[in-house]
């Protein structure tokens, strides 16, 4: 039954409408939005003041709601009442992610398996968690997913100050999981390890990439780095990069069997400091992750173009190919939306053809009420004017006509018809290619005499076959004394018959 309900949100889905769910995403320091325009990122960025944010925890509730009410009048200055829809990224302190392994126990009972171990290893109560996850490598015997986890009573207090701004959130992610999918997508997918640092106003992130997939994901908040510094001096930030690094580069070793292979920088504004720092004190060459497809996009957009994506991406029909740490409310909100926009789509379609259909009888209607007027009007405009005398003379001249034409019929039916009889005649002698000399008759149907000339003497003979088996001839006679062969070798002839009265 639950196979036969996905299959029906599935059908719903292909033949409703999809509206575009843009990229969000929420950090300390700044709100960052993202959508797709023909294929085209448009952005739009607004500043968070200081103290709205603390480690991904909302503190001042107003502040964001009115910086998400700013970035909206950037987005649709025109139509402040416009519903956006999004894949929002969240702050990377709100999210915390494991690896874990399962074995292949079937499609059936795989989602019962990934929950339970979920709950076993969520670092927080089950009960105030979302969490979710998303398959990574699988083998005949076993699963290896990525777990994610995010404290419930947070995630809800950001939709709902989303949604008071008229941000609608379709799904909820992580800047790595983000980041992920837009390098997998438009930089390709690499067999090798590759460790990708960001540099943000949250923290210091680092996650491995393994054939396109996200295998590891590590954060460090720049309030545990600093402590209760108002700021992070050079060497203590160049320490932690180094000492964050080693420590991933490490596990990647003992995960995989070998060190890192390509190292990405996403640092904006840091990217020649780091990339010194770190082919200084590693084996490796570090490379500024830069998108050749969009040149004109900064690497602060990143994350929230790979939130854009998401949609436009087959990841979202698939059990388990990425995670949504929106919890089961949320999943069912989308599904009752998705409904609905299926049924509002149809409903305005039904209406258009009805009123379609409605105009075109109404101007059937209207013409055929103005024809039936104008008919009526004809009707009652004639008046009779004639008098008694006027049709007693019109029908004695009717009865008159009606008379000569009577005549003409038998004047027509007494005449002879010349044209036909000649006609089957010399029909007859030009199949025959006799030519006539003289034709002497009385009238149409007396006997004639037919004196003609025809090129040998078989032809003489099939010609007098031929009006013997004429119904039109009748008294068909050639006496043999009557054909003559001429010098030349024709044949001259005489023959008679009689024209047969049709």
């Amino acid at each position: 039954m639950q196979e036969l309900f996905k299959k029906i949100l599935y059908l719903l889905e292909r033949l409703s409408s999809k509206p575009r769910i843009d990229g969000l995403q929420i950090s300390d320091g700044s709100l960052e939005y993202v959508f797709l325009e023909e294929g085209t990122p448009r952005i739009a960025a607004v500043r968070i003041p200081p103290g709205v944010f603390e480690n991904g925890t909302i503190k001042n509730r107003e502040q964001l709601k009115e910086a998400l009410t700013r970035l909206h009048e950037m987005i649709a200055p025109q139509d402040p009442d416009r519903v956006m829809r999004v894949t929002l990224v969240l702050p990377e302190g709100l999210v915390y992610t494991q690896s874990f392994q399962i074995q292949n126990v079937g499609d059936e009972k795989l989602e019962e398996a990934i929950m339970l171990n979920l709950q076993m290893i969520s670092p927080m109560p089950v009960e105030e968690a979302n969490m979710g996850a998303q398959i990574i490598s699988e083998t005949q015997d076993q699963y290896e997913l990525l777990g994610a986890f995010a404290k419930r009573n947070e995630v809800n207090a950001l939709s709902s100050v989303l949604k008071e701004a008229h941000f609608v959130p379709l799904a909820f992610e992580f800047p790595a999981l983000a980041l992920s999918r837009l390098v997998g997508r438009l930089a390709g997918h690499s067999a090798a390890s590759v460790l990708l640092l960001q540099v943000s106003s949250d923290g210091l992130g680092i996650f491995i990439l393994k054939d396109g997939t996200l295998h590891f994901n590590y954060f460090r908040s720049w309030q545990s780095i600093q402590g209760e510094a108002r700021s992070i001096p050079r060497e203590v930030f160049d320490a932690a990069i180094i000492e964050e690094t080693r420590k991933v580069e490490n596990f990647a070793v003992s995960k995989f069997g070998s060190g890192i292979s390509e190292l990405w920088i996403i640092a904006p504004g840091f990217e020649h400091e780091v990339k010194e720092l770190l082919e200084k004190n590693f084996a490796c060459n570090a490379v500024p992750f830069v998108l050749g497809t969009y040149p004109q996009l900064t690497p602060l957009f990143y994350p929230a173009l790979g939130a854009a994506l998401r949609n436009a991406s087959e990841e979202r029909r698939m059990r388990f190919r990425s995670v949504n740490l929106g919890g089961e409310d949320l999943s069912k909100s989308i599904e009752e939306e998705r409904t609905l926009n299926f049924v509002v789509l149809w409903r305005n379609i039904v209406a258009g053809v009805l009123i379609v259909i409605l105009i075109a009888f109404g101007i059937a209607a209207t013409f055929l009420v103005n024809q039936l007027k104008l008919v009526t009007q004809q009707s009652e405009a004639f008046i009779p004017s004639a008098t008694t005398n006027d049709y007693a003379s019109l029908s004695g001249k009717v009865e008159e006509f009606n008379a000569l034409v009577s005549q003409v019929k038998e004047v027509h039916r007494a005449a002879t018809p010349w044209y036909a009889l000649l006609s089957n005649l010399f029909s007859v002698m030009s199949e025959y290619h006799v030519t006539a000399v003289n034709l002497d008759m009385q009238s149409a149907y007396s006997p004639a005499r037919l004196t003609a000339s025809a090129p040998d003497y078989q032809t003489v003979i099939t010609f007098k076959n031929a009006l013997i088996a004429n119904p039109g001839f009748t008294g068909v006679d050639l006496p043999l004394t009557q054909i003559t062969t001429m010098s030349d070798g024709s044949v001259s002839f005489n023959i008679t018959f009689q024209f047969v009265k049709s």
